[in-house]
């Protein structure tokens, strides 16, 4: 069993020359399904590769593994997948319980379920996260939505931020964007971040240090030490603001 391992492996050394589409000096642990071809990478089932992986399109399922980084054109990743390195695409779409231990660079990026980044989503478009997330790093795009659970350690920048969240969630570091809209979905939960700073704010069940705009909406139960506005404020009677500064 072995022998014919090693050959597969020569077989697949000799076919690739280090191109695009090539899976580079490539160790495979095959219990599931794994294909590799000029176009292609796909792990299926409990396949492992150990190494890093460049190709066209990049699909991982099961308890899949790829031990390095990842360099396509489109990622999708579902059911146990887990990334030891960074992801470099156009589209990444991640689904089931999906771990990258490094950062995510790409022009779209969509995930839902349990999904955990150990480092940044830096995205020129989209970043759609959906169900429980838990990213490491810093979250940076041009539009941002978030529904379900969350906690970002970093800070978050991008053109527009819409959130639903529906329980306990937490930004640690700062928000700075033009257009901020928070909402709570359900009747449990609350959002925990530092300082917001947007142009437009509306938000409801958020603690936060300072709140900064141009126009600001604090609605419902909010805790808010310093609300600072340049043009127009609206507070909840249930919300609580420390301090109110024109500026």
């Amino acid at each position: 069993m072995a022998r014919k391992f090693d050959e597969y492996l020569e077989a697949l050394r000799g076919r690739f020359k280090g191109i695009l589409g090539k899976v580079y000096t490539p160790s495979i642990s095959v219990s599931g399904f794994v294909k590799v071809s000029d176009d292609e990478v796909v792990i299926s089932g409990a396949g492992k590769i150990l190494t890093n992986v460049k190709a066209r399109t990049v699909k991982c399922s099961g308890a899949s593994r790829i031990e390095g980084d990842i360099e396509a054109e489109e990622v999708v990743l579902s059911g146990a997948s887990h990334v030891r390195g960074n992801v470099k695409c156009n589209i990444i779409e991640m689904s089931g319980s999906c771990t990258i231990n490094g950062n995510i660079k790409c022009i779209e990026c969509k995930g839902a379920g349990s999904i955990k980044v150990d480092g940044d989503i830096i995205s020129e478009h989209r970043i759609d996260l959906n169900g429980a997330s838990h990213i490491k790093g810093d979250l940076k795009g041009n539009d941002i939505d978030i529904s379900g659970s969350f906690k970002v350690h970093g800070d978050v920048n991008c053109r527009k931020l819409s959130i639903e969240f529906t329980s306990n969630s937490e930004i640690q570091g700062d928000v700075k964007c033009e257009e901020v809209y928070i909402r709570r979905k359900g009747f449990y939960g609350r959002l925990r971040t530092e300082n917001i700073i947007a142009k437009k704010v509306e938000i409801e069940f958020v603690d936060a240090i300072e709140i900064e705009g141009d126009h600001v909406i604090i609605g419902r139960e909010c805790r808010i030490d310093t609300v600072k506005y340049r043009i127009d404020v609206r507070i909840d009677p249930s919300s609580k603001v420390e301090k109110l500064v024109k500026v």
